[in-house]
């Protein structure tokens, strides 16, 4: 174990610089506000503690407590003159990495995934945003190993589409301030709650599936999708358009014969966008102008 200590021991001579600028690109001062700082979820507390190399095991009781010693001095308020949250998260993020309970949770509950845009891709980005998503779904899947995005794309897709989590749905802020008594019984009192969560998240899941499917590059070209934009923004009506085709609803409303050819070929006239007359009445349906 004294290996495992050694790292985290502070160089000397001319490797003591590139240290110290190391250190400092890592302080968390430096990386989050103080109000991401009270927040136990938005704060990577591997980052933290310089604990990165330990996010898939186990971390060695004396290695936390050395580390723990270390950062408590770097972000203590009279040190760093930073933050006094800074410190406190400290103490938390050793409770919680020493723990093997909070310690899931809290793994569960720090979920980096930012909804992807509907939007056109080249591959190599495709691959970096929808690679990104998809591994970190992939640290919860029961299922594993999992594919990578770039690889065959059935596959990728099938395993997804069949996606079954093993994440915990419990919030690490919430959690973390319960007593010992109200932990024990969180999950019985929460279980509407948590089996919401739960399904949001498998929801949200779905979408960005049918997004990445998309506007995956190797399932549609470039030429296609610009297509399928162009069409989406010719089906979408703006306000202007709806405002008009009400005002000939109201003044045409009372025509018996072609009512709607004849409402078609003004908001056509007027608006110089093409529709057609089933177009029109359909919109006309959802504004609840029909009669």
């Amino acid at each position: 174990m004294e290996n495992e200590i050694e790292k985290y021991k502070k160089p000397t001579g001319d490797q003591k610089e590139i240290h110290d600028k190391y250190i400092d690109s890592r302080n968390i001062i430096k990386v989050y506000t103080v109000e991401e700082l009270k927040t136990i979820s938005k704060v990577d507390l591997y980052f933290l503690m310089d604990l990165d190399n330990y996010r898939n095991k186990e971390i060695p009781p004396n290695v936390l407590n050395h580390v723990s010693k270390i950062k408590k001095r770097q972000y203590h308020p009279d040190v760093s003159k930073g933050p006094r949250e800074a410190f406190l998260l400290v103490e938390k993020a050793r409770d919680i990495l020493g723990d093997k309970r909070l310690r899931s949770i809290y793994d569960s509950s720090y979920f980096q995934v930012k909804f992807p845009e509907d939007r056109i891709y080249q591959q190599e980005e495709f691959f970096e945003v929808f690679g990104k998503i998809f591994r970190e779904y992939g640290r919860f899947s029961v299922a594993q190993p999992v594919p990578e995005i770039s690889k065959s794309v059935e596959e990728f897709y099938n395993f997804f589409n069949n996606y079954k989590t093993n994440r915990i749905y419990i919030p690490i802020d919430e959690f973390y301030e319960l007593g010992k008594e109200e932990r024990l019984d969180y999950t019985r009192n929460n279980q509407d709650r948590l089996s919401k969560l739960k399904n949001q998240d498998i929801l949200q899941l779905r979408e960005i599936i049918k997004i990445a499917r998309k506007r995956d590059p190797r399932i549609k070209s470039i030429a296609e999708q610009i297509e399928d934009m162009r069409l989406e923004q010719q089906n979408q009506w703006d306000s202007t358009e709806e405002a008009t085709l009400k005002k000939f609803c109201v003044l045409l409303g009372k025509t018996k014969k072609n009512k709607w050819e004849i409402i078609t070929e003004k908001l056509t006239s007027t608006t110089k966008i093409k529709r057609t007359v089933k177009e029109v009445m359909k919109k006309a349906e959802e504004l609840k102008l029909k009669k």
